[in-house]
């Protein structure tokens, strides 16, 4: 039996992004266009939610760490922006 190319991708990515993909788009059905983007958007924001969070505590977590009070609240705001980071070459 031959897996198709999608399956084989899908198979490839980690469990737990696999669990997260079909959370989101629970129950399955046929969805239109504008639900799946809406799924889509929906997991990049949460991950954007996530990274911020992660970010955040990893900063204020630093032992003897010499930011302003702020720092790790202006980096965990521009995770959840999206913008790429001041001076980025884009």
């Amino acid at each position: 039996m031959t897996t198709s190319p999608i399956t084989t991708a899908w198979e490839s990515l980690p469990l737990d992004i696999r669990r997260a993909a079909e959370e989101a788009a629970a129950p399955l059905r046929p969805m239109s266009h504008a639900e799946v983007l809406l799924v889509v958007a929906k997991a990049i924001a949460g991950e954007r939610e996530r990274c911020a969070e992660y970010a955040r505590a990893y900063l204020e977590d630093i032992a003897g760490c010499d930011m302003a009070d702020d720092e790790p609240e202006q980096i965990a705001s521009g995770i959840l922006s999206g913008d790429p980071p001041a001076g980025g070459d884009e």
